[in-house]
């Protein structure tokens, strides 16, 4: 590629970064607000941290097959 084409590919990846970090600070934010509640539930004692472990691996085991 020629140094214009590598200039432009960099612009065209850098703004696509751009227009979907709203969409990547909100899944941030949704993620973070759920460790607190779970953090709280522990806390509490509603939830035990053997099944909040056991739940978390379920989920990261099922979206691993879309990773």
């Amino acid at each position: 590629l020629s140094r214009r084409q590598r200039q432009m590919c960099i612009r065209d990846r850098s703004q696509g970064h751009q227009a979907n970090i709203l969409d990547i600070i909100h899944i941030h934010k949704e993620a973070l607000t759920k460790v607190t509640e779970n953090r709280q539930h522990v806390a509490e004692g509603k939830t035990e941290v053997q099944r909040l472990m056991a739940s978390l691996s379920q989920e990261q085991d099922f979206f691993g097959h879309f990773g």
